[in-house]
């Protein structure tokens, strides 16, 4: 078993602060090694939002120091967020699946009325919207 999905944040406002954030990242390692749930510190990611204050964090694995991966957007839960925090990404990737459905639909249905279409584009795009849906931000 793998401790997946586990998020973990600290407000860095100075350079001093990244030393918190690298404490619980230990203690959670350790943690993870004591109730066999490890982390997979390639698999884990860093994501700086806000700020401009480059830090690097690292997670012990078998004794080792692993260095975190950075990135600057993430997908969770079909939600994609970004180190910007802005919707676009989403935007633009939930309007790429639609057109994907559109373009599925009028290969394979060559002559649809408006109520069939309706039906159709609704039923295989009605798993995506719940995705799209929670971000509260228009698009």
């Amino acid at each position: 078993m793998f401790a997946d999905d586990t998020k973990i944040w600290c407000v860095v406002k100075q350079v001093e602060d990244n030393l918190l954030l690298q404490k619980d990242l230990y203690s959670m390692a350790e943690w993870s090694e004591e109730w066999l749930l490890r982390f997979n510190p390639e698999k884990c990611k860093v994501m700086h939002i806000g700020h401009n204050i480059k830090t690097q964090y690292y997670m012990k694995d078998n004794g080792i120091n692993r260095r975190l991966m950075e990135t600057d957007e993430e997908r969770d839960l079909g939600i994609f967020i970004t180190s910007d925090l802005k919707p676009s990404l989403q935007c633009v990737k939930a309007a790429n699946k639609a057109m994907s459905v559109l373009g599925m639909v009028r290969r394979n249905f060559k002559r649809l009325d408006v109520e069939v279409f309706r039906i159709i584009y609704k039923g295989k795009t009605s798993s995506g919207i719940l995705h799209t849906s929670l971000v509260p931000v228009p698009c």
